[in-house]
């Protein structure tokens, strides 16, 4: 991910601290964070949010997000139609009936609205339909509610979500609209160290395209051109103002009038996200490579080595990524870079 290829990250229980989501190097400036605002300055924290790509026109989907549950709407051309598609980060707690009514209010709502859905979910449940060792009864709930759905299941094999100190299991299910599976490849569990007792679980989605954000920077205007069109445009043009209906043509047409010279004299620009992470080095990247040996070996050669080489590459993680802040605060020269 410190290379900017993810463009949307399905997140459960978020570092949470001084009242901001800490994500590492998934936050600003290539992502922009979705999750329930209201619980940001409480002691209540969000145990679910959704990261996209801040090239990617994404809405937040307010009616069906709360603590546990966080909803996006993504608009994608597939082809040459355009279509809306729903990505779903869900937190389904271990003290809780399985599954929420928050989740089911999900799948209802893209049922109803015939909305592609996409769902990445810590389901703290067991079965072996989705790679568990065993099935218990948090499990089988959450399995006998999904088999009365749309829903299809994208986990392959049995390797391991979650993992701490002598207990290994997968925990963690990804779903999505059965119409749609043919488009959701390549899923997987990444060897990438992720800093958390969960692994990243990364997949594809293909043949689509993510309709980016478009604007137009008043600073680029030609306004010599600008000055002529508006003068053409406005040429021979005399309303006659009698009632407040022509008042409002006419503010109408001098509105479309300006636009139209606005828009044809200052060109629309795409967000670029191409900064990546600047802090990221060579150093971290070895690390990184320690961890994921580490990580392979740890059967045959102990989870200490493990456990060393995720300590030493989290330390120098977090020292990175003060070292960036710092030098980005003492660069910053203008507005729009601090922007």
């Amino acid at each position: 991910m410190q290379n900017g290829t993810a463009q949307v990250a399905l997140v459960q229980e978020p570092y949470f601290r001084k009242g901001n989501f800490y994500l590492g190097n998934l936050v600003n400036p290539v992502f922009a964070t979705f999750s329930k605002n209201e619980m940001a300055n409480s002691r209540v924290m969000p145990r679910a949010c959704v990261l996209v790509n801040n090239a990617i026109v994404a809405t937040l989907i307010s009616k069906l997000t709360t603590r546990d549950v966080c909803a996006i709407s993504i608009d994608v051309s597939v082809g040459n139609l355009n279509r809306k598609y729903v990505y779903c980060s869900v937190y389904l707690p271990h003290d809780e009936p399985s599954p929420t009514d928050a989740f089911k209010h999900v799948i209802a709502y893209c049922t109803s609205k015939g909305l592609p859905l996409i769902v990445g979910s810590d389901a703290n449940a067991h079965h072996i339909i989705w790679g568990s060792s065993d099935i218990n009864l948090r499990g089988s709930s959450l399995m006998e509610y999904l088999s009365s759905t749309d829903l299809g299941l994208l986990n392959i094999g049995n390797r391991p979500t979650f993992m701490v100190s002598g207990r290994e299991e997968v925990l963690d299910i990804t779903l999505c609209s059965s119409r749609i599976s043919h488009e959701l490849t390549n899923w997987h569990v990444s060897d990438e160290e992720s800093l958390s007792d969960h692994r990243y679980i990364l997949f594809e989605h293909v043949n689509v395209t993510s309709q980016t954000l478009r604007f137009r920077n008043p600073r680029s205007t030609n306004w010599d051109l600008f000055t002529d069109l508006v003068a053409a445009k406005f040429h021979g043009y005399s309303p006659s103002i009698d009632t407040p209906s022509d008042l409002d043509d006419a503010v109408d047409t001098t509105t479309a009038f300006i636009m139209e010279a606005f828009e044809e004299t200052c060109p629309l620009r795409s967000v670029k996200t191409t900064r990546g992470t600047p802090w990221w080095n060579s150093d971290l990247a070895k690390l990184r490579k320690q961890c994921r040996k580490s990580w392979n070996r740890r059967h045959s050669a102990g989870s200490e080595a493990f456990r060393s080489a995720r300590k030493a590459y989290q330390k120098a993680l977090r020292s990175a990524e003060r070292s960036g802040w710092k030098n980005l605060c003492t660069n910053v020269s203008s507005l729009s870079e601090a922007s």
